[in-house]
């Protein structure tokens, strides 16, 4: 059964097949190189992708694997939205470490959350934690990240590998969608069947002149076609699935 959490299309191969069915394959021969199809269906992922809202995912990252250069992401990592540390030198603890700041504070009442059974108030909490943040900036136990999305290189702030530091980070990251779940999106197949029409259309108006057994000539009506469905189609993904990539570490 095919549904959108699981597509019937799901590989490159279905998706050439249904995009040459959709043009009257196999009782009509369609003519186009199946190179300049698997272009199409290429060029229709790379333009879903670009504005599709990505998918969340977290890694885990051993600090001892951080070089001078810094961590190379997955192929699929086009962002990095957050990251939190775990267990590393200067860190200052939790509530429950014993002689932390986090600790000390929260025994002096100054972590205190207006809850029920508790005295505080949240001004006092939010004071209380950007002091914490501001402990944490001054003792390198913090990290900032910079993510560059042409190279997937990660770089943390400041250099754990001068720190000495151990124990791992969790980074949050946008992610795009695997081959399988992309194929069969409604848009890509709507976008990859509009490319091929503007090509077919193209290669038939080099023959538009001829004249057909019976009568008539080539239909090239198949580039235009294509060419008003592409914009149309880009306007559906920019109005629907435009996201913002700024992202601040």
């Amino acid at each position: 059964m095919s549904n959108y959490l699981n597509f019937a299309v799901q590989t490159e191969e279905q998706i050439m097949s249904w995009i040459l069915r959709q043009l009257g394959h196999p009782l009509i021969d369609v003519e186009i190189h199946e190179d300049s199809l698997r272009d199409c269906v290429n060029d229709a992922i790379e333009e879903f992708t670009k504005y599709f809202v990505p998918d969340e995912d977290y890694l885990a990252l051993n600090l001892e694997e951080y070089n001078t250069s810094g961590y190379t992401l997955p192929n699929n990592v086009v962002s990095v939205f957050a990251l939190e540390e775990s267990t590393m030198a200067g860190n200052q603890g939790g509530i429950n470490t014993l002689f932390s700041v986090q600790n000390t504070m929260w025994n002096m009442g100054m972590l205190a959350v207006p809850v029920p059974g508790y005295s505080g108030s949240w001004i006092n909490y939010e004071m209380a934690m950007s002091y914490i943040d501001m402990i944490q900036r001054l003792t390198a136990a913090k990290f900032y990240f910079e993510y560059n999305e042409r190279n997937r290189i990660l770089k943390l702030i400041p250099n754990p590998t001068g720190l000495s530091m151990k124990g791992y980070i969790c980074v949050g990251c946008n992610v795009i969608r695997t081959d399988d779940q992309t194929y069969g999106e409604s848009w890509v197949k709507r976008y990859a069947l509009a490319k091929t029409k503007a090509i077919v259309g193209l290669i038939r108006g080099k023959y538009g002149n001829t004249s057909l057994l019976g009568g008539g000539v080539i239909d090239t009506s198949l580039h235009k076609e294509g060419l008003d469905e592409q914009d149309k189609l880009k306007t559906e993904l920019w109005d629907t699935y435009k996201t913002c990539k700024f992202f601040v570490g």
